[in-house]
């Protein structure tokens, strides 16, 4: 399966906004978000709709699509983001891809937000919308299985992750949210990964022979940041057609709290905690089914399958922003 590209250069402002509001992201922020003043700025013609369940979004930004929307606005978490991402590549498949997204962050890890390099505030992410232009940044297609062996289908912006990762997110829950997005994920990550068990995996990147290891988890990353300011992939970057894979190894107990603080530094890369490559693709083969999430999204189990698509989408963003 093929997808369009979008150049490299700024594309246009956009005159056919829809906005996806999720109210109950980030534990109720997205419910008290303002938006009234970005509506009139922006001006053209301008649509609100707010999700009513999981899934909705990604509908919501497919309908937005295929009906000509210029711009498409996620409001709400990295969740929320990652189904509009799913709903615009869907309409992409069908023939229209000229929809580009905007981002206003109101979830508990901000984990694209930070990778793109957004302000921190509600305000300064809308008057960013009014001012720069979209350009284009990769995705990532992945292929596993649901948990009871259906295959799972899904694009994601920011990362993947299999083991410890999925298993955070998978127990993040409501409190931790209410936390905030540093504390709740430190803590579900202190509480998550002082207790996980290490599991065998079979990794092939590219046309490499097979890596076979006792992992903790592996993060497959387009972008630089995810759970609260971790940097668990320090180096990577969400347009240079690559995907940064850091195998996170089954270390002892007594250092998992230094890997943990180490994550928020970028420093845990060190061949004894964590090794690195880059791929435009690869594999990983598991004994027993391990999680898989994508973009903080619990999505299935192994196996899984990942590749890298450049330039698959254009995203409002600050020149330079998505980098390190």
């Amino acid at each position: 399966m093929t997808h369009a590209a979008f150049s490299r250069s700024d594309i246009p402002p956009a005159h056919r906004t829809r906005w996806i509001v999720n109210p109950v992201a980030g534990a109720g922020r997205g419910r008290r978000l303002d938006l009234s003043g970005a509506l009139s700025r922006l001006g053209g013609d301008a649509r609100l709709d707010e999700t009513l369940r999981p899934g909705h979004a990604r509908h919501l930004a497919r309908r937005a699509a295929l009906e000509g929307a210029d711009l498409v606005v996620a409001a709400g978490g990295d969740g929320t983001i990652h189904e509009v991402v799913n709903g615009l590549f869907d309409a992409a498949i069908g023939g229209r891809a000229g929809s580009r997204l905007g981002v206003v962050d109101c979830g508990t890890g901000s984990g694209f937000a930070e990778s793109l390099g957004l302000p921190p505030t509600h305000e300064a992410q809308l008057a960013l919308l009014e001012r720069v232009r979209a350009r284009a940044v990769d995705l990532g297609r992945l292929a596993c299985a649901s948990a009871d062996d259906r295959p799972v289908c899904r694009v994601f912006v920011n990362e993947c992750q299999v083991g410890v990762g999925a298993a955070v997110c998978a127990n993040l829950g409501r409190q931790g949210k209410r936390l905030g997005g540093r504390l709740g994920f430190a803590l579900a990550a202190l509480v998550t990964g002082l207790g996980h068990r290490g599991t065998r995996m079979e990794v092939t990147l590219d046309d490499g022979p097979p890596v076979t290891r006792r992992l903790l988890g592996l993060v497959v990353a387009n972008g630089s940041r995810c759970g609260g300011g971790m940097r668990l992939a320090p180096t990577a970057r969400l347009d240079d057609g690559l995907l940064d894979v850091v195998l996170i190894h089954d270390v002892p107990i007594g250092r998992r709290v230094e890997f943990l603080r180490r994550v928020y530094r970028g420093t845990h890369v060190d061949g004894v905690r964590c090794s690195a490559w880059t791929a435009r693709r690869l594999r990983v083969r598991t004994s027993g089914r391990v999680p898989v999430a994508a973009d903080g999204e619990v999505l299935g189990v192994t196996p899984l399958e990942i590749e890298i698509l450049p330039d698959a989408i254009g995203v409002l963003r600050p020149c330079g922003g998505g980098g390190e």
